[in-house]
């Protein structure tokens, strides 16, 4: 199966779900202002075929564009695939069910699950 990576990017905090097989798992949650080094090196150590960025609405989907566009310009010794997901609802979803604090970081990487678990849900199935 390929790998897919979901970011679900805010301001202060990125956070990151892979898939294991047709199941999204929460990965990492990482500071803005060093996320794109991070998730970097992610597609290139996890070989992701696929990142999938959540693009909210209002004044941060353009940030969140902004930094999908600095991730496409760099060089992958792989194809990567890349695609724009609607998450209106992930992260206050993630705060329904983990019933977590605002301030959790966890919460980012729930979220990027969330997101992508409703993908991999859309795909095909073998």
């Amino acid at each position: 199966m390929k790998q897919y990576l979901c970011i679900d990017y805010g301001t202060v905090r990125v956070g990151t779900a892979m898939n294991i097989e047709t199941f999204a798992e929460p990965l990492a949650v990482f500071p803005t202002d060093r996320a794109t080094e991070n998730i970097q090196a992610l597609i290139q150590t996890r070989k992701v075929d696929v990142v999938l960025i959540g693009i909210p609405d209002g004044r941060i989907a353009e940030q969140a564009r902004m930094f999908l566009s600095t991730l496409q310009s760099f060089s992958y010794t792989h194809p990567v695939k890349w695609v724009e997901v609607d998450e209106s609802l992930s992260s206050v979803e993630a705060h329904r069910m983990k019933k977590m604090k605002r301030g959790d970081k966890k919460i980012d990487a729930i979220a990027a699950a969330l997101l992508l678990q409703e993908y991999l849900d859309t795909l095909p199935k073998d």
